[in-house]
C-alpha cells in the first residue's frame, strides 16, 4: 500500500517496552525506509519528538536529496516542522500548507 501513498506524515514514534519504559519505536523507522524506498515524501512532525525529531532530523540533514526542487517557502515551512516553540495552531498550518505544496509540485 505504501506504493500508493505520495506521502507519509510521521508523529511521535514511540512505545512501551517491557519494563513500561518509553521507547523509540523501531517499526517506525522501518515504514520510513520503506517509504524512501517507494519514492513516497516523507512529511516527519519533529516537533512532536521521539522518532518523528530523529526522521525530521534525518531529512533536514540531507533536506535537498529528499526534496530537490523545493521552493524556498516549502524549505522555510519544512524547517518549522523541527520548532518546538511553534504553537499548535500554527503547526497545522505549516503541515497543510507542505501537503498542498506537494500536491501542486510532485
Amino acid at each position: 500500500m505504501i506504493e500508493q501513498a505520495g506521502i507519509a506524515i510521521f508523529i511521535y514514534g514511540n512505545k512501551l517496552d517491557s519494563s513500561d519504559n518509553i521507547v523509540l519505536s523501531e517499526g517506525m523507522k522501518q515504514e520510513f525506509e520503506l517509504c524512501k524506498k517507494a519514492g513516497v515524501l516523507p512529511i516527519p512532525i519533529g516537533v512532536t519528538g521521539y522518532m518523528a525529531e530523529n526522521l525530521w532530523n534525518e531529512v533536514w540533514d540531507d533536506f535537498d536529496t529528499y526534496y530537490p526542487d523545493a521552493s524556498p517557502g516549502f524549505k522555510s515551512n519544512f524547517e518549522k516542522l523541527g520548532d518546538k516553540s511553534l504553537a499548535t495552531s500554527d503547526l497545522i498550518s505549516v503541515i497543510l500548507d507542505l501537503i498542498q505544496d506537494i500536491q501542486r509540485s510532485y
